[in-house]
């Protein structure tokens, strides 16, 4: 049985310094996905890391969809105050 390490990460500092710049890693991939703030970081991460797309692809689906969600909340909170009158 392999031993479990836990590591804690600060995301702050991996933003500033990226662990091993040279060599491409899952790990580089997952904490520039978790640090990325704009699409231009998400574009240079599928760049460098092509089998990100689907997965940012994934999270653009799911905010549109949470986007729609809310608009529809909002219309039918609209709807029954009309109502009301």
């Amino acid at each position: 049985m392999h031993p479990k390490f836990n590591f804690i990460i600060i995301l702050d500092v991996f933003k500033e310094n990226q662990y091993s710049k040279e060599k491409k890693s899952t790990q580089n991939a997952w904490l520039s996905l978790f640090t990325a703030e704009s699409v231009d970081d998400l574009e240079r991460l599928v760049a460098e890391y092509p089998w990100m797309e689907g997965i940012c692809q994934d999270m653009a689906l799911a905010e549109k969809d949470n986007t729609i969600n809310e608009k529809d909340a909002t219309i039918a909170k609209k709807e029954a105050e009309i109502d009301q009158f």
